[in-house]
């Protein structure tokens, strides 16, 4: 597959391959993550086996770090015989979390 690089700014790390110990890792990298050349953090894109994609952003310049999430599908996306999977699933998202730590 064949990959490449989409960016303004040069991604220092983008086309280094990859060790050998990695080679058989369970993702795959993904090179063309577009980033603006005055923005210095960088940028690491990858495909998990199970078709996720991450994007990893590292800033030096920080103390905190943070973790999001994107769920690309909604209602549309329902089956006919289940609808409102996808507002199920929103709802699976938070639950566990502080604001929500019990079921309703």
């Amino acid at each position: 597959m064949a990959t490449e690089l989409t960016s303004k700014a040069q991604l220092s790390n983008a086309s280094m391959p990859l060790p050998q110990s990695t080679a058989n890792a369970p993702f795959e990298r993904i090179n063309t993550i577009t980033k603006s050349i005055q923005d210095n953090r960088d940028y690491r894109g990858l495909r998990l086996s199970n078709g996720m994609k991450v994007i990893l952003v590292s800033d030096p310049t920080t103390d905190r770090s943070a973790a999001a999430l994107s769920v690309a599908v909604g209602h549309l996306s329902d089956p006919l015989e289940i609808p409102g999977l996808a507002h199920l699933c929103e709802h699976m998202l938070f639950l566990g979390t502080e604001k929500y730590p019990k079921e309703d």
